[in-house]
C-alpha cells in the first residue's frame, strides 16, 4: 500500500438539529467578530477622553463619551435576533473618568437584557414550576401516607380491637 493512497471514507454520524443550530451559532459569531475588528480598525480615532471601543465577545463597541449610556443593536449572529428582539439594543455605560462602569465582581456593566429571546426563557420556568409544584404534591402525599401507616400501626381502633380478640 502507497502512502498516498486514498482516504477511508469515514461514516459521520448525523448532527442533531440542536448541534447544527450551535455550529451555525458559532460561524455567525465568528463572522460578526470578524466585521466588528474590522470597523473598530478602519474607524478614526476620537478626539478628546472616551471609553475604548472593543469587541467582548458579545457586541461591538465604539467610543463612547464619558456619563453617557452606550447602545447597539442586538448582535445578528444570536440565533433570536431576527425573530423575537427586532429593535433591542445592548447598553453599557461610560463612567466619567472615559472608563467602562464596573459591576461589583469587576466585570464591565453590561444590560443585555433586551436581546434574551423570551420565548425560550418562558418555557423554562414555567417546566421549572411544574417539577417543583410535581415534587411538593409527591412529598405531600408520601407524609399524609406514612401518618396513615403510623396511625394504623399503633392506633387503638374498634377493626384492630376486633381482629385481635378472633
Amino acid at each position: 500500500m502507497s502512502p498516498l493512497s486514498p482516504a477511508v471514507p469515514v461514516d459521520v454520524p448525523p448532527l442533531s438539529p440542536q448541534e447544527r443550530s450551535a455550529q451555525a451559532t458559532v460561524a455567525a459569531w465568528r463572522q460578526y467578530r470578524q466585521a466588528c475588528e474590522l470597523h473598530l480598525r478602519l474607524a478614526p480615532p476620537s478626539a478628546g477622553p472616551v471609553c475604548n471601543r472593543s469587541f467582548d465577545l458579545y457586541a461591538c463597541w465604539g467610543d463612547a463619551v464619558p456619563n453617557s449610556t452606550a447602545t447597539v443593536p442586538c448582535p445578528w449572529y444570536l440565533p433570536c435576533a431576527a425573530v423575537t428582539v427586532q429593535g433591542g439594543v445592548v447598553a453599557r455605560r461610560c463612567g466619567p473618568d472615559g472608563r467602562w462602569v464596573t459591576d461589583d465582581s469587576g466585570r464591565t456593566w453590561q444590560d443585555n437584557s433586551q436581546c434574551e429571546d423570551l420565548a425560550q426563557v418562558q418555557p423554562l420556568q414555567q417546566f421549572r414550576l411544574l417539577y417543583t409544584v410535581g415534587y411538593s404534591l409527591s412529598l405531600v402525599a408520601l407524609v399524609v401516607a406514612l401518618l396513615l401507616l403510623l396511625l394504623l400501626r399503633y392506633g387503638r381502633t374498634w377493626g384492630t380491637h376486633l381482629g385481635d380478640t378472633l
